[in-house]
């Protein structure tokens, strides 16, 4: 484990400190390597978001160039953690992706219980105040393989571009789109940041046993762009995708 040293900076009290390190090998992801830190660190902007819209409280986020820092401004709300302090840790630790090898299967589990919780227009508000300010950028669509669904996905299409996940378990992908006609394309770095909150949002929001939110950077434009609603408006750029099953 590494440590940050810095002769400029600071310390305040309730404020998170966010160290930006290479600590996500570059050998291993060159050429994603940049896009991978800033949605990991819209990641952990969205486990805050989390608890400070479970708690009721407020927090800024700043962004820097070596880290970013998270400050409560109504920290007395969180007193009341303790209440709730069952059902964070559940969630937290249900959080989680998958395993990496082999199908994501369970043929024993009943999965007609299950209701995916989709983002909500509160918290795109949320991250969007602490992001960009602009709710209009980032676009989340949820697609499932569910025939009735407005917004429908081939068993086809599903294998073709995610093998792992099996195509006839009723699945819902959340496909997270940069909206091209009001981004600033000059700075990127802020959109890549909220897509990984956003994306971490929905992965709490939906956390439970058996169900697996895994976020996927695995979004080949040229193919999603012949779904429908990318096919009709071509300033909606698919670049990051959160997958939900039970398993």
């Amino acid at each position: 484990m590494g440590h940050y040293v810095s002769n400029s900076l600071e310390f305040e009290k309730y404020r998170i400190y966010i160290v930006k390190e290479r600590e996500i090998a570059l050998s291993t992801y060159s050429s994603i390597h940049n896009s991978l830190q800033l949605l990991e660190s819209g990641h952990v902007l969205g486990c805050y978001n989390y608890i400070s819209t479970l708690f009721d409280c407020s927090f800024v986020f700043k962004d820097y160039d070596d880290y970013n820092t998270v400050t409560f401004t109504n920290i007395s709300k969180l007193a009341n953690i303790y209440d709730k302090f069952g059902f964070v840790i559940d969630k937290f630790k249900h959080r989680s992706s998958g395993r990496y090898y082999g199908m994501l299967s369970n043929w024993n589990l009943n999965r007609n219980n299950y209701k995916f919780n989709e983002i909500s227009n509160l918290d795109i508000a949320r991250i969007s105040k602490l992001t960009d300010e602009n709710v209009q950028s980032v676009i989340p669509i949820s697609y499932t393989n569910h025939k009735d669904s407005k917004n429908y996905l081939t068993d086809e299409f599903i294998q073709k571009e995610y093998p792992f996940l099996h195509p006839t378990f009723e699945s819902v992908i959340t496909v997270l789109a940069l909206n091209l006609s009001v981004c600033n394309t000059h700075n990127l770095e802020i959109y890549l940041e909220k897509i990984g909150a956003l994306a971490q949002t929905i992965c709490m929001n939906n956390s439970s046993n058996h169900v697996v939110n895994r976020p996927v950077k695995q979004v080949i434009p040229k193919n999603w762009e012949k779904i429908d609603k990318f096919k009709r408006n071509k300033n909606l750029l698919p670049f990051y995708a959160v997958i939900t099953t039970v398993v």
